[in-house]
């Protein structure tokens, strides 16, 4: 079973030794607890963490995992909620990385990069973002520019956690926005799929090959491996898009094409999550 991802399962080491994250790495799986090193799934971030309890904590938001980090004989258990328990002398906390409580809410947004910040679709997909962050719904975006830090600005002006997750081979090519609360870098876009795509909704924005390919692994991955959530496409182009695809795919099961919801505006698609999400977590 995978750590990260919809449906994954497991616990994030962050411990920045590479020697005692292995040896973190064995101990947990020696107790039956699936577990990864940061390497091992291709993060970093190039946010300063000084301490266990800010590794714990941060890897444990960006991931929706529980994180643990070591230093010296001190041990920090961080959890997708942000809290975070210190042991001394270093000891894992079996209660805490088994308990199976639900992450906080989260919606994945899909968008172009190269949307202007005077274009009307960052600004709908900014106010999209600041009414999840003032329902308590978290968004995690690509972390670059046009749509994606839309949503990262308008999630971190209202007080609430964006995630970015960039990919650190595209350092020369692009550069990630200043806006999101818990900026992170996958090696690869295999890599950073999984963080991705692991949310309560998925909402795509306009956008190019990159969103459409997002839409296209998100609705395959309900038909196959994870239980059905929004996926919503927002605005006429998406709306066109969806009705080509509706009459062109080989499709077997009309089931298939009712996953993918269109909505006109932004305003739409975010009572379409609030709704949607909000009766799944009841």
């Amino acid at each position: 079973m995978s750590v990260l991802g919809p449906g994954g399962h497991g616990v994030v080491v962050a411990t920045p030794d590479p020697k005692r994250a292995a040896t973190d790495r064995l101990t947990l799986r020696a107790a039956g607890i699936e577990a990864a090193t940061l390497s091992e799934l291709g993060l970093e971030t190039s946010r300063e963490l000084e301490t266990p309890e800010e590794r714990a904590r941060f890897w444990a938001v960006v991931t929706r995992c529980p994180a643990v980090s070591r230093e010296g004989d001190r041990l920090a258990t961080g959890l997708p909620d942000g809290h975070v328990e210190v042991a001394e002398p270093a000891m894992l906390s079996s209660h805490l990385l088994t308990s199976g409580e639900a992450p906080p809410r989260r919606v994945a947004v899909f968008g172009g990069a190269w949307v202007a910040e005077d274009d009307p679709g960052y600004a709908e997909a900014a106010g999209f973002a600041r009414r999840m962050a003032g329902e308590g719904v978290q968004v995690v975006c690509g972390g670059y520019g046009g749509v994606m830090e839309a949503v990262c600005r308008g999630a971190s002006e209202a007080g609430g956690i964006a995630v970015g997750i960039g990919v650190s081979a595209w350092a020369d090519r692009v550069t990630p926005n200043r806006w999101a609360s818990h900026p992170a870098d996958a090696t690869d876009l295999f890599a950073r799929l999984p963080l991705i795509c692991d949310a309560d909704a998925w909402v795509a924005f306009p956008g190019g090959v990159g969103t459409l390919a997002e839409i296209a692994l998100c609705w395959n991955l309900m038909q196959l491996s994870v239980e059905p959530r929004p996926l919503v496409l927002v605005g006429d182009r998406w709306g066109r898009t969806a009705e080509q695809l509706r009459s062109d795919l080989v499709v077997v099961r009309r089931s298939d094409l009712e996953l993918v919801v269109h909505a006109a505006a932004a305003g739409e698609a975010a009572d379409l999550v609030s709704r949607l999400v909000g009766r799944m977590t009841e």
